[in-house]
């Protein structure tokens, strides 16, 4: 499937694209999808640059390479997505579902997680600058510093009742 064919379906009111197979490609830029069902799609190397893919079903998609500079994933369900390699710099992922996703390679710079799921998730040698993480659930995930909290891949992090890996809550001053 094009992007083009994509919009031009979501524009008639389709809304369910799980499965679907979208060609490495431009033309979803600024495009507003809220609530649209992609999960378990082929999205690498899609560019979803600040498109609206609020409360979006990304589910088990595999968004490799992918760019979501600047989108808006507010509640967003990308629980057991694949986003190893891609771009979300500055993008809104509050409240998403990121539980069971990779992460590997991503670099999460000033991008909102307040409020999202990453139990289990797969945080493989991020540099993570600028982020918020207040009431974020890290327990369980995969982060792969020996003594993250004191890298200097991760600075400017929020952290305000945020669970970490090994279970305990934290407050930073």
């Amino acid at each position: 499937m094009t992007a083009e064919e994509l919009l031009q379906r979501y524009a008639i009111g389709e809304r369910d694209f799980s499965g679907v197979v979208i060609k490495p490609s431009y033309g979803l830029e600024g495009a507003q999808l809220p609530g649209i069902n992609l999960s378990g799609a082929m999205l690498r190397r899609v560019k979803f640059e600040q498109a609206d893919l609020s409360r979006s079903n990304l589910s088990r998609a595999n968004l490799g390479g992918a760019s979501l500079e600047c989108a808006n994933l507010t509640e967003a369900n990308l629980s057991h997505a694949i986003l190893s390699d891609s771009i979300v710099e500055g993008a809104d992922l509050s409240y998403a579902d990121l539980s069971y996703a990779k992460l590997n390679m991503v670099g999460l710079v000033d991008v909102d997680l307040t409020g999202a799921i990453l139990v289990r998730t797969e945080i493989g040698i991020p540099l993570i600058r600028g982020v918020n993480l207040t009431d974020v659930d890290l327990s369980q995930a995969d982060i792969f510093f020996e003594d993250w909290m004191n890298n200097s891949r991760i600075s400017d992090v929020v952290l305000h009742n945020t669970i970490m890996p090994d279970g305990s809550t934290v407050t930073s001053d």
